[in-house]
């Protein structure tokens, strides 16, 4: 299937991701590759969505 054929198709899909951020600065390289790898997947999902949220401490935020 193309790229242009799956943009075509709409769909409704829940991403949910943990906040792996604003902690220690992981000692391993391959650590905070990961650390880094999985924000810039969220920014790029979030990116594409139509909403995006935020739940903290059972507060929900709208963040687009």
């Amino acid at each position: 299937m193309s790229g242009e054929a799956v943009e075509a198709r709409s769909f409704c899909a829940a991403i949910i991701l943990d906040s792996i951020g604003n902690g220690v600065v992981l000692l391993r390289a391959e650590d905070r590759a990961l650390r880094e790898l999985g924000g810039r997947l969220a920014c790029v999902l979030a990116a594409q969505a139509a909403e995006v949220w935020k739940l903290e401490c059972g507060i929900a935020e709208r963040l687009k």
